[in-house]
Parts: structure tokens; sequence; C-alpha cells
């Protein structure tokens, strides 16, 4: 995970984590990145969001990856943070629990 700067096109200007999970080829040679958004909102958590506990690499709370937010993000907006690794296999093969 790498925590975002700042993203002007979105309104969103609060650094929050993120999780990269575009291939590591990729994430190399290319300018961007794909990643899903964290919040630490545990209010109604919809099918499309994962909560990921207090601790999950460096995660000082418990937290909801926003999975219906994936999006393209400049290399050059993210930092490195106090996140590292990856995150258990559990919570990225989620699959929804609600009724289809």
């Amino acid at each position: 995970m790498r925590q975002l700067k700042a993203i002007a096109s979105s309104g969103d200007s609060k650094k929050r984590p993120w999780l990269v999970f575009s291939e590591n080829t990729r994430n190399h040679y290319g300018s961007t990145v794909l990643a899903v958004p964290f919040t630490s909102d545990q209010g109604n958590v919809p099918p499309t969001h994962v909560r990921i506990p207090q601790g999950q690499r460096g995660l000082v709370v418990d937290s909801v990856a926003m999975c219906d937010r994936i999006t393209t993000l400049k290399k050059t907006l993210l930092e490195r943070g106090p996140y590292g690794g990856t995150i258990n296999a559990e919570y990225v093969n989620h699959k929804s629990s609600s009724p289809k």
C-alpha cells in the first residue's frame, strides 16, 4: 500500500492509504498504477467494499477498501507511507456474502 498526496480532479484532498494492485512490471515501467482507496468510515459498508482490520501492513485503524472506486493514479501523486508488503489473501480474494 501507499499513501495518496492528493487527487485534485476527484476533490479528495485527504491523505489516505491506497492498495496498489496493478502488476509489478506495469508499476515499474508505467507512469500510473491501478489502486483502490481506503477509508476509516465503518458505517454502511456495501458488498463492493472490503473490511481490512487494523494491523494489516501498517494500517493504524480498522479500514474499508472501497473496491468500487478502483482508479488509475499517477505515480507522482503517491508517497511512501508506513505501509508495506501485501494484504492477506483472505481479504484480496474477498467474495461478497450478500444475496445475488
